[in-house]
């Protein structure tokens, strides 16, 4: 068990080869660090038809990035290396992340919102199942006597979706609970992600992978498995590679979009890329 009062539980920001994390406690409550989120790198909601919001591709409780590329991967010639004392500078293959069989805890406690509470991503394949994570955050936004007050009662999550884009800075909140990437292959199985009514936008995005390589190296290209998860709020997928989503449970949702019909991308203005989940409010 790890648990930690300030700082993230786990953090790996640079690994080379395969990283295994199984059969944790892993707590956080709250990582506080100026300027440690990931480089050229942000998370963006941008509703149809409404402003979006930006937050920095940083995490609250965990984050494992893995850097070495895939045996099968197509393109490798912008894949970061690694230099050892007696070698020069060397890519490394079999970068796969497990993710698995951990019971994950965090809090935000701090106004404006952060990219992540998990981030977990790899330039070979990511493989997330089997765990339980809950995030809260103290966020105040709520009903009548909050506040911040739902701009319509009868349709909060909406409301939520809605008002966060003008109202980051005041709510304390997190932009999805858990971010998984991989440039080779993402499954995400038989999860259940846990969040505070109004303190996470969504539970779950699974894209391409986070790291310093260009969009030719770390984009999602085989597949994205995203099964049996059950989740408080709506997950945001992409559509890259071979698709396979079944059995999932979401357990709130806006009332105008019931079934989660959001979508993930990868949007490259400059030197910097944007993660973009888009959808109808």
């Amino acid at each position: 068990e790890v648990s930690h009062l300030l700082g993230k539980a786990l953090w790996i920001r640079r690994g080379f080869g395969p990283i295994i994390v199984t059969g944790n406690s892993l707590v956080s409550y709250g990582a506080p660090v100026i300027d440690d989120e990931l480089e050229n790198v942000a998370f963006r909601w941008a509703p149809t038809g409404a402003s979006p919001v930006t937050v920095k591709a940083s995490s609250a409780v965990v984050e494992v990035v893995n850097l070495a590329h895939a045996l099968d991967a197509s393109t490798t010639s912008d894949t970061p290396t690694v230099a050892w004392t007696d070698d020069t500078a060397a890519t490394v293959e079999g970068g796969a992340l497990v993710f698995s069989n951990n019971n994950v805890e965090g809090t935000w406690p701090w106004r404006g919102g952060v990219g992540c509470g998990v981030l977990l991503s790899a330039l070979d394949s990511s493989v997330v199942t089997d765990n339980v994570s809950r995030m809260t955050t103290n966020n105040s936004y709520g009903p009548v006597g909050s506040e911040i007050e739902w701009s319509e009662p009868a349709e909060p999550i909406k409301s939520f979706l809605t008002q966060v884009v003008n109202a980051a800075a005041q709510m304390s909140w997190v932009m999805t609970h858990m971010y998984v990437g991989a440039a080779s292959s993402a499954q995400v199985s038989g999860n259940r992600i846990i969040d505070g009514s109004f303190d996470a936008l969504f539970s779950a995005w699974v894209g391409a992978a986070l790291s310093p390589a260009n969009e030719s190296v770390s984009e999602l290209t085989d597949a994205m498995v995203y099964t049996a998860n059950v989740t408080t709020h709506c997950p945001v997928t992409t559509s890259l590679g071979e698709v396979v989503e079944a059995d999932n449970v979401a357990i709130m949702s806006s009332v105008t979009n019931p079934n989660c019909a959001y979508s993930l991308s990868v949007f490259t203005p400059g030197d910097v890329r944007v993660m973009v989940a888009t959808g109808v409010l």
